[in-house]
């Protein structure tokens, strides 16, 4: 995640590939707007959700919304701010946002990109982990970020199971665990939520709770073993 540096908005969304002219149109539905002018707002995180469950999306902090309007207001204490967002994106979800974040100008005034691309498969639905999946996750319908359904959390599972990164590698277990990979793991992780629960589970446990080792016959999946596989494991299967 980046912090300030000198660059305005339309800057920024040219190298996004974004029409600048079309942004109060209807053409553009991945592209929102919040005012957090002294706070972040508990609307902030249902976008990062539903961007990531469906496409990817840009958030900019420090709009008010006038008719079709969006106007630059900017944000009080931008460093401030992000550092909030960015201390906070970490923790409030399941699997954390993949998000890139910069304080750039419009108007003289200083907002915050937030970038947020979608989440791989094996890791939807993406939701805030206080209100579980189907009152904390959501989707994007046009420019609207709706709550997900029953239907949308087992497409999600669906889709899940069938991601390159949830196949299973035939005869890797939990054996071929590097320890010190789940160590490092476990510090990070302390580092962003001191007392998240995980840290204190046991090697299995951690596995299966990120959806890493199958629960039926103790095999590791491809993102477990990228994740972490002892070097030698790593190797047979991805002698490339």
């Amino acid at each position: 995640m980046n912090q300030k540096f000198n660059q305005t908005k339309g800057k920024i969304l040219k190298d996004l590939g974004i029409d600048e002219a079309k942004l109060n149109s209807n053409e553009i539905t991945n592209i929102e707007y919040k005012l957090c002018k002294t706070e972040l707002s508990k609307d902030l995180w249902e976008t990062v959700s539903a961007f990531s469950n469906e496409g990817g999306g840009v958030i900019f902090l420090g709009y008010d919304e006038r008719g079709a309007e969006h106007i630059p207001v900017g944000v009080e204490n931008p460093s401030k701010i992000l550092q909030e967002f960015v201390s906070l994106v970490g923790q409030k979800f399941n699997f954390c946002p993949i998000v890139r974040t910069e304080i750039v100008e419009d108007d003289n005034k200083e907002i915050i990109l937030i970038v947020i691309e979608e989440a791989p498969k094996y890791q939807k639905p993406i939701y805030i982990k206080d209100a579980g999946p189907i009152k904390g996750g959501f989707r994007r319908l046009g420019s609207a970020d709706l709550k997900l359904t029953d239907s949308d959390v087992a497409r999600y599972y669906q889709e899940r199971a069938g991601s390159p990164d949830a196949q299973l590698v035939v005869g890797a277990t939990i054996d071929d665990v590097d320890e010190r990979a789940i160590s490092i793991f476990k510090e990070f992780r302390k580092l962003i939520k001191h007392d998240a629960p995980e840290i204190g589970f046991n090697k299995e446990e951690l596995l299966k709770a990120y959806n890493l080792l199958s629960k039926d016959n103790g095999e590791l999946n491809v993102a477990g073993v990228l994740l972490f596989g002892k070097e030698s494991i790593v190797r047979d299967t991805f002698p490339q």
